[in-house]
């Protein structure tokens, strides 16, 4: 009797566990497929095939593969060079669909323009920012 229960209490606790890594998982995939979704759907737009991707990322096809499928959960290095090959920032791969189509095309004009900014040097970025706070200063004397 002792043994038994014993032994129940085991299967109860693996069945716990289980029910936790696959809720676990289930989050992951969820987050996994939006990301996989955005990467795929920004290589079609550009006419790429997962292998010449994968070339650019420097990683290879079946791991494309993944992460379009949501088997696997692309890195923060990872989702940066996407951005980077694709002119997107990384606001675009981490924003929900919804949150997306809340940006008006100027707003989205904007972001395509902070990702031009970040390929400047320093000295053009303090041009472009000295330019931007003495508009914003003018703007609030009118």
């Amino acid at each position: 009797m002792f043994v038994m229960e014993g032994l129940e209490m085991k299967i109860i606790m693996l069945k716990m566990c289980n029910e936790r890594l696959r809720h676990s998982q289930m989050i992951n995939e969820d987050r996994s497929m939006e990301i996989g979704d955005k990467i795929k759907s920004l290589r079609k737009q550009h006419k790429m095939t997962q292998e010449e991707l994968a070339k650019k990322m420097g990683t290879t096809q079946p791991m494309q593969n993944h992460w379009e499928n949501g088997f696997r959960t692309p890195s923060l290095k990872t989702l940066k060079k996407v951005a980077k090959i694709f002119n997107v920032s990384l606001d675009v791969l981490a924003m929900d669909e919804k949150d997306l189509k809340h940006l008006n095309s100027k707003d989205q004009n904007v972001l395509s323009r902070l990702k031009r900014f970040e390929n400047l040097d320093e000295s053009e970025k303090e041009t472009i920012l000295r330019m931007i706070d003495s508009l914003a200063s003018s703007k609030k004397s009118a």
